[in-house]
């Protein structure tokens, strides 16, 4: 069970890293997405805009480098759960559903994947595996700080 709760993570984990690799290759229709967002203040969209594949990059390669793995994993689930609510919060302020522009080149690549059943599906699906494994994981090593491995390990945990 403990190289599964593993494997959930490291995928989990290479989807944000596809996800922010994908937003910055193409992040016009992405800014575009968010400036239509009224829960958003325009003046933080292009900020925004940058921040979050920055931070989905940044936290597969965190988590792939062993580096404070429990964190790692807390800071995914806030995340992924603010994603979650702005979107619900912006899908219940508007008549139609937002557009979201979520997974950058490869939605035009997948088609259409960013419908709000779709987004927020796919956002459950992540939290709810993300923490499943790290339930497991985090039961393992009961007592410890994290499940780090040194820096140039790529193992699964």
């Amino acid at each position: 069970m403990i190289p599964f709760a593993g494997f959930v993570l490291w995928i989990a984990f290479a989807f944000l890293f596809l996800t922010g690799i994908g937003k910055l290759l193409d992040i016009e229709p992405f800014v575009d997405s968010l400036r239509e967002w009224s829960a958003l203040p325009a003046f933080a969209v292009p900020m925004i805009a940058y921040l979050v594949p920055a931070g989905e990059i940044w936290l597969a390669m965190r988590w792939w480098q062993g580096i404070d793995r429990r964190r790692t994993v807390l800071i995914a689930q806030l995340m992924l759960c603010s994603f979650t609510v702005i979107y619900l919060i912006e899908y219940f302020l508007r008549s139609a559903p937002p557009s979201c522009a979520c997974l950058g080149l490869w939605g035009a690549y997948l088609g259409d994947l960013s419908s709000a059943q779709n987004v927020i599906l796919r956002n459950l699906v992540l939290l709810a595996g993300i923490s499943a494994a790290d339930l497991v994981l985090g039961a393992r090593v009961a007592g410890q700080q994290s499940v780090d491995r040194p820096a140039n390990s790529l193992s699964l945990p």
